[in-house]
């Protein structure tokens, strides 16, 4: 279904997702029909094959074991994440792609100074520690990164201190501060000596031989306090026993040093994100996001407006509020000036990690960025390894084929079914909804993504814009006026026919192709 609207010589598309199937409990299968454009008119083409199909796949053992089957149960499997599995595939013969990624793994600590909205009975104290920003940096300095990164994953992750990751490029700070690790000793650590245990001390906290106390000078109702019990959600050990495992040696080493009260939580996915995000009910969590060319997450996970306990499902999950961090997170998501934004962007990471900044600082604990290493059953064409994304893009799905050369499966040849060409590719996770207005994890949208034109694409190499159902468009800005809104916009809470007032604000005009064809054929004329 096609949504349009005309004003003048402007022209916006917003186009809905097509038919998707469930083909049985485990698995997902889109029947791809026509493009959207004749295949002549641009190199992206496609698509090569008639069913697309996700299974899904919740463990690393599974995955390989469908890999290895015969015949497989599943041709393509993503993010991997084992160098064991990256080994064992490889050695089978299997097409094996890799490359840095546009990609972040980390903590999240909920540093709300009121947390009686969750924890009514001692809401206050543990906001009070969790928003303290030597505590946080305690955490931090307890987080043997190099050590545990090397041994869990060795070359299929890298080791990143900042909330961009180097595959952004330039967008990248290497100069962000380093958090030594440095753990210390509770009973022979002395305050401000450079360890965990002496950040702690030197911000009033006290070790009484079993327990951290809480500073005295926060006065007799919150101080002098055990620390409670905080939990930190990682996935479960049976789905991401990497990420569980991770999760649990960091938590070890806490423990080593008194901080006995940090619990490891390990907890199915999708419920526990919707703690996080979507009722900010959390003390601790890990998360890992898949992130695009440009660092705009920055604005999604630090700006007040994207607070989630304040607005539910967006992605500000530590609930930061720093009136001197919104105006440079507006630089990075408004602005028209590179260099602007660029030099925002090292500012955000630099102040993220330095203890000056208390409102803002050591809310985000970084753990790795990915190298995507995808395995691909013998046979396949058509494959796309873009820089940042991997071969889990939409020119792989575009692309992708059986080398018609390649001998035919023996018996159970999945290959073919009912004369047409399938391939199946592995999800981790039962997607949790497939309407695209809602859907937050990576496992909804790598089924959304393929049904969804967008108005331009980007090449897969470079990382450019291309002309896609936008055959041009022009950008002006920035613009200052009072707007009359035709329609309700629900973002702003403005009705249709309300006026917004627009500062520096940029307006977009797209000049749509005349020759898009819908799947079934049929012209569509703007």
């Amino acid at each position: 279904m096609l949504k349009k609207r005309k004003e003048k010589e402007k022209k916006t598309l917003i186009l809905k997702n097509k038919s998707i199937t469930i083909a049985s409990l485990f698995a997902l299968t889109l029947f791809i029909g026509m493009f959207a454009f004749p295949p002549t008119v641009l190199a992206k083409q496609g698509p090569q094959i008639d069913v697309l199909r996700w299974k899904v796949v919740k463990s690393p053992d599974a995955v390989l074991f469908e890999m290895m089957a015969t015949p497989p149960g599943l041709d393509i499997a993503t993010d991997l994440i084992r160098p064991a599995d990256i080994e064992t595939m490889d050695g089978a013969g299997m097409t094996i792609t890799s490359t840095p990624a546009f990609h972040m793994g980390h903590i999240g600590i909920n540093i709300r100074p009121d947390q009686t909205y969750r924890r009514l009975a001692d809401g206050l104290l543990v906001g009070k520690i969790l928003s303290d920003v030597k505590f946080r940096k305690a955490l931090f300095q307890s987080y043997d990164q190099d050590t545990i990164v090397a041994s869990i994953y060795k070359y299929v992750v890298t080791p990143v201190r900042s909330l961009v990751p180097p595959a952004l490029g330039g967008w990248y700070n290497p100069g962000v501060p380093k958090i030594p690790y440095n753990p210390g000793d509770p009973s022979t650590s002395t305050a401000g000596d450079g360890t965990a245990c002496g950040t702690l001390m030197a911000a009033g906290y006290t070790y009484d031989g079993d327990s951290w106390l809480t500073p005295a000078a926060w006065g007799t109702e919150l101080g002098g306090k055990e620390i409670p019990d905080l939990k930190c959600f990682t996935p479960t050990y049976e789905v991401a026993p990497t990420s569980a495992e991770h999760g649990a040696r960091w938590i070890a080493d806490l423990h080593a040093i008194g901080l006995t009260s940090i619990i490891h939580e390990p907890a199915e996915f999708s419920p526990y994100l919707a703690k996080v995000f979507g009722e900010a009910d959390f003390d601790i969590y890990m998360v890992f996001w898949s992130l695009g060319r440009f660092p705009d997450h920055l604005y999604d996970m630090l700006h007040s407006s994207q607070d989630c306990a304040t607005y539910p499902w967006r992605y500000n999950g530590p609930g930061v509020i720093d009136p001197d961090l919104d105006p440079l997170l507006n630089t990075i998501k408004y602005s028209l000036d590179h260099d602007a934004k660029m030099t925002a962007a090292w500012e955000i990471q630099r102040r993220l990690y330095d203890e000056n900044y208390p409102l803002c600082a050591f809310s985000y604990l970084q753990l790795y960025s990915r190298m995507y290493f995808n395995g691909h059953t013998s046979g396949l064409m058509g494959v796309v390894n873009s820089p940042g994304y991997g071969s889990d893009n939409t020119w792989t799905y575009l692309n992708l084929r059986w080398d018609p050369n390649e001998p035919e499966r023996p018996e159970g040849n999945r290959r073919i079914e009912n004369g047409k060409s399938v391939i199946v590719w592995d999800l981790g996770e039962e997607p949790e909804l497939l309407n695209p207005c809602f859907a937050h994890t990576v496992y909804a949208w790598s089924i959304i993504s393929p049904t969804l034109d967008g108005l331009i694409a980007v090449n897969p190499y470079t990382s450019e814009d291309l002309p896609w159902l936008a055959e041009s468009w022009d950008i002006e800005g920035p613009i200052t006026e009072t707007v009359t809104l035709d329609s309700e916009n629900r973002y702003l809470g403005v009705p249709a026919g309300g006026t917004v007032d627009i500062v520096d604000g940029m307006k977009c005009t797209f000049n749509l192709r005349t020759d898009v064809h819908w799947q079934d054929g049929n012209l569509y004329v703007p």
